[in-house]
């Protein structure tokens, strides 16, 4: 697998996330077409959980939507 051959290159990871982008943009396109993506979709899953990401959640965590709100109220009061 490309992504773990990424990762085994000390932790190449700009090439590990090139390839999971590009799985993302093939999980996408497939969808499209009316593909079966559950194979894909679960690689992806997997190859985030190495980076430390999540993709099973359907909206942000509360302290990425709290994080988000101070960022724009900063904005607000500088503009």
């Amino acid at each position: 697998m490309a992504f773990q051959a990424a990762m085994d290159d000390d932790l190449d990871t700009p090439a590990a996330l090139d390839i999971m982008v590009q799985l993302a943009d093939d999980i996408l396109l497939s969808v499209e077409e009316g593909g079966a993506v559950q194979t894909a979709q679960d690689a992806l899953r997997e190859m985030c959980q190495v980076m430390g990401l999540r993709l099973d959640h359907e909206r942000p965590e509360e302290r990425v939507i709290g994080g988000w709100r101070e960022h724009r109220q900063h904005f607000s009061r500088a503009a």
